[in-house]
């Protein structure tokens, strides 16, 4: 059947004031002209369709030859033009063009521990480090213990702050909305939720901290408490090494070169999964104990762990450094003591594997200068312990 000739036409207007417009004219079986202006070519468009549709509408014989919609899409159409009536929309195709253009996907069934479930299942497969997991496990299973049998979209940015401890400091408190807004990007990618609660908790003001490294006399007293236990070198790869704990508990002896001077750090063993190369200097030398590991082994049923942890702690409290809460204090010190001897930004940043940022916020602490060569002159000989 040949298409039906338009009565309408639809063409650009410019006003005298330089305003451009569309006309729709044309004139109707009944022989009245029409002349409608719009600032929108769309909503134009709609109108001319709409006014043909009308008048071939008054020609046809059969409604339902007149279209290609079935007679229950021509009743919902009718029941779609009644609600339209309660609305400012008078137009089908305009309440359609609007739906299209907003429309936002339905939330994806997902209750909050299943997504929680699924992301611990899915970091362990890409190989995330054992204790970022556990911490994850910790962190967002929060979530998980208080929230789980919700629906993930459900979860609002209120109750995930009441998750968080009313006595946590402001870093604490800091690291609970990233873990928590890390859970839910997560959620984002996977196309569980469209927006982040977590997003809408405010970060707390956190003052910078002091830098710490110990002094000259409590590096003595490490030394001391250390020499001869089962984290010797452990305590000595820290200190004259600049290693991170972690870095030193995953090392073994295959990986250090006495005779040239060298250590090598796998990418498995590394902070950022990145290997390096770290020089050893003559001062380490001594404190080394070859004939032992690096970490304390299993021994009379007693776990490595537990043996280095248990070594560890009597080794702080002998040097009566216990209100220092953190491992890598050993490190700190090492590279606040070679930055100021090599007095140099980039052989620190290298010699640590570390960034410029770190290096600032962690590392540059003020030790005293005339220390510095004292500390580099340390062996178990100038302690007294041989």
């Amino acid at each position: 059947m040949p298409r039906a000739r338009s009565h309408f036409s639809l063409r650009r207007f410019t006003y005298s004031n330089g305003t451009r417009a569309w006309i729709v004219t044309g004139t109707t079986q009944a022989g009245l002209r029409v002349k409608r202006y719009f600032s929108d070519r769309d909503k134009a468009e709609r109108c001319r369709q709409q006014i043909e549709f009308s008048e071939k509408s008054e020609t046809e014989v059969d409604t339902y030859a007149k279209t290609r919609l079935t007679s229950g899409q021509i009743a919902d159409a009718e029941m779609a033009y009644q609600l339209l009536g309660k609305l400012p929309i008078a137009s089908l195709s305009e309440a359609v063009d609007w739906c299209s253009k907003n429309y936002v996907a339905p939330e994806t069934t997902k209750s909050v521990h299943e997504a929680y479930q699924e992301m611990i299942e899915d970091k362990a497969r890409v190989n995330l480090r054992k204790r970022s997991l556990d911490e994850l496990r910790v962190m967002i299973g929060k979530i998980d213990q208080k929230l789980g049998a919700l629906q993930i979209h459900q979860v609002t940015s209120a109750s995930l702050e009441e998750l968080i401890p009313s006595t946590a400091s402001p870093r604490t408190r800091n690291h609970y909305v990233v873990k928590f807004a890390q859970f839910f990007n997560w959620a984002i990618k996977r196309g569980y939720i469209q927006t982040n609660p977590a997003e809408g908790i405010s970060k707390a003001r956190v003052d910078a901290a002091e830098n710490i490294a110990l002094s000259l006399a409590q590096v003595k007293a490490v030394l001391k408490a250390s020499y001869g236990t089962p984290i010797q070198s452990l305590v000595a790869l820290q200190l004259f090494a600049g290693l991170r704990n972690e870095e030193a508990r995953r090392l073994d002896w295959s990986q250090v070169d006495i005779d040239d001077k060298a250590l090598y750090v796998k990418p498995e063993g590394a902070k950022k999964r990145s290997a390096r190369t770290v020089e050893l200097h003559d001062e380490i030398l001594p404190w080394l104990d070859l004939s032992q590991p690096i970490v304390p082994e299993v021994e009379e049923g007693v776990a490595s762990s537990y043996r280095y942890r248990q070594a560890w702690e009597q080794m702080k409290s002998d040097a009566k450094i216990t209100d220092r809460k953190y491992d890598n204090v050993l490190r700190h010190t090492a590279l606040s003591f070679y930055s100021a001897k090599t007095q140099s930004i980039d052989k620190t940043i290298n010699w640590g594997g570390t960034g410029v940022g770190p290096l600032f916020n962690n590392y540059r602490s003020l030790v005293k200068l005339k220390d510095v060569d004292a500390y580099w002159s340390l062996t178990p000989e100038s302690l007294g312990l041989e």
